[in-house]
């Protein structure tokens, strides 16, 4: 190399020099087919170096040490590959920056602090804004003590993973650009390292595996990981990530490990402010397994319900209905979300079939009620003495509408001569709004207004009069 004529090769008219190192690594990989053409491009600004950033390779390992002149230096070397690599036709040169010869530090933020400041000087803004950098991640090699005394070979020796730290970070390396299969041998060891070290350092030992299961992307780290979520939880993104991971690995969405993670995370989700990207996949497996999770999918419908989607959550409320799943809270919101989706002839049924259940109890009924105050429902549904009884305990202001809607006056006007009695005897803090409102509307304020007045004490009856007037 020292006797090329670097001029002659590139800088002359007509200069071939370009074309003699492509042709040169064709042939490589015609003769040999290697898995791997590896070039050691020699440390500064060389013609040499730049046949091997700018022209050669298809991914270059940028490694520097934290001081001002390594920066700065590897900083012009990468916006000479960033300017020579985009005219090109084919992809642009990947380029992978390594921070070297950092000690192992006990706080993992000041070496994540260390490796945001190089990126920040990396891609700090200079004359033309098209020469910018910009770098994504900074990858760091802790020094190794031993190797300080007499350099030897890590990768491939008798050293274990779990041992030995610089290794697991040359894994690490390796696998954002090499097949992540060639580096599943290893990934037993980084397990049995991390778990080794989870109850002295549980965020360390979390981060390792969360940093190798988005390297080599292998289920037997994504199965680990979500075991170490059940005792170490972690924010709902993140699990939720692993459990995106772990299916996309593994068809078997049995695994009690995910399940458990998975339950937790819809539970903790919020309802409004989580993506729907989210709460589409959990629906997704969800739907996937019998028996369906019933507080899963009753956190389903709320999603449906609060984005106005009722048509689905009442599909998510009904497929638990038919699963077996019938309790009040289920057959409540089932029916609230049939009426609000106008499903009406799916509310009747659902009616029919679920009335006379055990389980139909004040949720179920309350979401009856509003089908039974409107008229289009109300002659659909013939009421037994029972569940009249029933409704009129439970809801007496839409059981005086269902009575209207379906001509029952006599009944309407006995339920109303009875709320007034009742009103009386429950006091100030009995009466709501919709009740005094329903008086004014029927003409019983007055009525009411008197008796109150006649037996309340003094300090009440001025509390309502405060409250709610005189009538008029």
């Amino acid at each position: 190399m020292a006797k090329l004529d670097w001029h002659e090769l590139f800088y002359q008219p007509g200069a071939k020099g370009v074309a003699v190192f492509l042709e040169l690594k064709e042939r490589i990989r015609q003769e040999f087919s290697p898995d791997f053409l590896l070039i050691d491009a020699r440390t500064g600004i060389t013609e040499g170096g730049g046949i091997a950033t700018n022209v050669l390779p298809d991914v270059v390992v940028c490694l520097l040490i934290n001081n001002r002149e390594n920066i700065d230096g590897l900083r012009v070397v990468l916006r000479s590959i960033q300017r020579s690599s985009a005219p090109t036709a084919g992809s642009p040169i990947q380029v992978i920056p390594v921070l070297t010869r950092i000690p192992e530090l006990s706080d993992p933020k000041a070496e994540q602090e260390l490796c945001d400041s190089v990126t920040q000087s990396l891609t700090e803004t200079e004359g033309d804004l098209a020469d910018t950098l910009s770098v994504s991640d900074v990858f760091v090699l802790h020094s190794h003590p031993d190797l300080q005394i007499q350099e030897r070979l890590l990768v491939g020796g008798q050293e274990r993973v779990a041992d030995v730290p610089l290794l697991r970070d040359y894994l690490k390396l390796f696998a954002h650009f090499i097949p992540r299969e060639m580096l599943w041998p290893y990934v037993g060891e980084m397990i049995e390292s991390a778990k080794a070290t989870f109850f002295d350092d549980p965020d360390g030992a979390l981060k390792e595996l969360e940093e190798l299961a988005a390297y080599c992307r292998h289920i037997d780290v994504c199965r680990e990981l979500l075991k170490f979520y059940r005792i170490r939880w972690p924010k709902p993104e993140r699990a939720l990530a692993c459990a995106r991971m772990y299916c996309e690995l593994s068809r078997d969405v049995n695994a009690q490990e995910f399940w458990d993670v998975l339950t937790r995370i819809a539970a903790e989700l919020h309802v409004s402010k989580a993506a729907d990207s989210e709460w589409e996949f959990i629906e997704t497996v969800w739907r996937d397994r019998l028996p369906f999770h019933v507080e899963i999918g009753k956190k389903l419908a709320d999603v449906h319900a609060n984005r106005k989607r009722h048509g689905k959550a009442a599909d998510v409320l009904l497929k638990l209905l038919r699963a077996g799943h019938v309790e009040d809270t289920v057959l409540g919101k089932c029916a609230d979300a049939l009426l609000k989706s106008d499903r009406t002839q799916e509310l009747v049924e659902m009616i029919g079939e679920y009335r006379s259940s055990a389980s139909a109890g004040r949720r179920f009924w309350a979401a009856w009620s509003k089908a039974l105050a409107k008229p289009e429902f109300a002659y659909q549904i013939e009421l037994t003495k029972a569940e009249s009884d029933r409704l009129r305990t439970t809801d007496p202001l839409t059981a005086y509408a269902f009575y209207n809607s379906t001509g029952d006056t006599a009944a309407a006007e006995a339920l109303l001569s009875d709320l007034v009695e009742s009103a009386v005897r429950g006091g100030l803090d009995s009466l709501s709004g919709d009740m005094i409102s329903l008086f004014q509307r029927t003409g019983r304020f007055p009525e009411f207004e008197t008796q109150v007045f006649a037996s309340w004490p003094k300090e009440d009856a001025k509390r309502f009069l405060d409250r709610f007037g005189r009538s008029r």
